[in-house]
C-alpha cells in the first residue's frame, strides 16, 4: 500500500497498467507514462499529478477520488489526451487549473467536479453523478479558456449540473 506516502509510477517505454493488490493507498499519486494507461487506486486516493504522453488515461478509485491543490508548492494536472475516471463510492473532484486534457468522461455515485485549463469535450459515455436520490451527485464542468463541447450525456438525477467556459462558449453537440 503505501498509506500516508507519496507514490510515484514512471514508464518511459510504454503502457502502465498499476493496480497493486489491495489498490493503492497513499497520501499523493504522481504518475508519468506513453501510451494508453490504467491506473486504479483505493479509496478517497489523492492525484498529486498524472502525465500521460500520446494516450488516455483510465482511472479507477475503489471510493472516491480528488486531485491535490497546491498550498504553499505547484501541483501539477492531469494531462491526457483523453481521460475516463470511474469512482466506486464517493465523489470525484479535480479542480487544478493545470489540467489539459481532451477528452473527458466519468461515472460518480457521488459528484462529478472537473476543471480544465482549456477547452475540453465530454464523449463516451458522457459524465454521470449520483443516483435517483436527490441531491447527492452535482456535475460542475469548467473550461478555463477555449470552448466546452458536450458530445455525449450529462446525467445528475435529481440534482444540478453546471457547465462553464468563462472565455469560450458551452457548446452542445447533437446526433
Amino acid at each position: 500500500t503505501g498509506a500516508g506516502k507519496r507514490i510515484v509510477v514512471e514508464s518511459t517505454s510504454g503502457r502502465v497498467i498499476f493496480e497493486p493488490a489491495g489498490n493503492l493507498q497513499a497520501a499523493a499519486v504522481e504518475l508519468k507514462a506513453a501510451g494508453d494507461s490504467d491506473l486504479v487506486v483505493g479509496p478517497d486516493a489523492v492525484i498529486r499529478s498524472a502525465s500521460v504522453t500520446d494516450g488516455r488515461l483510465a482511472i479507477k478509485s475503489t471510493g472516491g477520488l480528488r486531485q491535490a491543490l497546491p498550498s504553499g508548492g505547484f501541483v501539477g494536472g492531469i494531462t491526457a489526451r483523453s481521460l475516463a475516471v470511474t469512482a466506486q463510492g464517493g465523489l470525484v473532484s479535480l479542480a487544478s487549473t493545470n489540467n489539459q486534457v481532451d477528452d473527458f468522461t466519468a461515472t460518480s455515485p457521488g459528484s462529478v467536479t472537473f476543471v480544465n485549463s482549456r477547452g475540453f469535450r465530454v464523449v463516451g459515455s458522457g459524465v454521470s453523478a449520483g443516483t435517483l436520490a436527490d441531491f447527492d451527485g452535482e456535475i460542475s464542468l469548467t473550461a478555463q479558456s477555449g470552448n466546452l463541447e458536450v458530445a455525449a450525456p450529462i446525467t445528475a438525477p435529481g440534482d444540478v449540473a453546471v457547465m462553464r467556459a468563462p472565455a469560450g462558449r458551452v457548446i452542445r453537440q447533437t446526433g
